[in-house]
């Protein structure tokens, strides 16, 4: 499906999105946020999928999502920043081919087989919010049409036969851990970036004081009022 997705100073990135049930949280791609510039929410957090494989994340952001195709409604929620979120590809079909039971319907996706990146997975945080009444089925091998508030989404097998041939797939799940191990926190606070620490009131007049009496002579030295500790910067 396609969504806008604003930014804090309401400019917007139309992209392509994948509904996820399964994750329990909203994942936007490093390239989104960056090209977005959202501000950084600092989150140390653990994500857990298929075979038990994990991550970590370091950041999340707040988001604002609407339908790719027109205004409102619209959903907030915190998405957890990912630099990169899946490798799905539609199968691809014929063009010309036809579902009856979905003609007329106005699809969240106007191209649902495009090659396009995936920016955004949406989670159960937001999915249950925007589903409507209204399913529309056919066969075993055709796609399974829900109605939802950003128009009509897309789902399950496309194939018209079986193959033997090898195929991939691919399964998103995701649980967030809230607090990490202690050696794995450890790991990530050393590889932070260090933060200015704030400084003393002490610190702040010595700075002051120098950038007051500091000077350059003539011969290019520099120059300034050395006081010992015990003096009173303040006079």
């Amino acid at each position: 499906m396609r969504v806008r997705v604003y930014s804090p100073h309401n400019r917007f990135i139309t992209v392509r999105a994948l509904l996820n049930q399964e994750s329990v949280s909203t994942f936007i791609s490093e390239s989104l946020a960056q090209r977005l510039r959202f501000a950084r929410i600092h989150r140390s957090v653990c994500i857990t999928g298929i075979s038990e494989m994990q991550s970590v994340v370091r950041h999340a952001a707040q988001i604002t999502i609407t339908p790719g195709h027109r205004d409102g409604p619209a959903y907030i929620t915190i998405a957890f920043i990912l630099r990169s979120l899946t490798k799905y590809l539609p199968d691809r079909v014929d063009t010309a081919y036809k579902w009856k039971h979905v003609t007329g319907l106005e699809l969240a996706d106007r191209d649902s087989m495009s090659s396009d990146p995936i920016d955004i997975i949406i989670g159960a945080d937001l999915f249950g919010i925007f589903v409507l009444d209204g399913v529309r089925k056919s066969s075993q091998h055709e796609p399974i049409a829900q109605n939802t508030t950003f128009d009509w989404i897309l789902s399950g097998t496309i194939a018209s036969f079986p193959t033997s041939e090898s195929i991939s797939a691919l399964a998103h799940h995701g649980v967030i851990i809230e607090t990490l191990n202690h050696d794995l926190r450890r790991f990530w606070e050393i590889e932070e970036v260090p933060q200015e620490a704030p400084r003393s009131p002490e610190e702040h007049q010595c700075e002051e004081h120098f950038k007051a009496t500091h000077s350059r002579t003539p011969e290019g030295r520099l120059s300034f009022d050395y006081r010992l500790k015990t003096d009173h910067l303040s006079r």
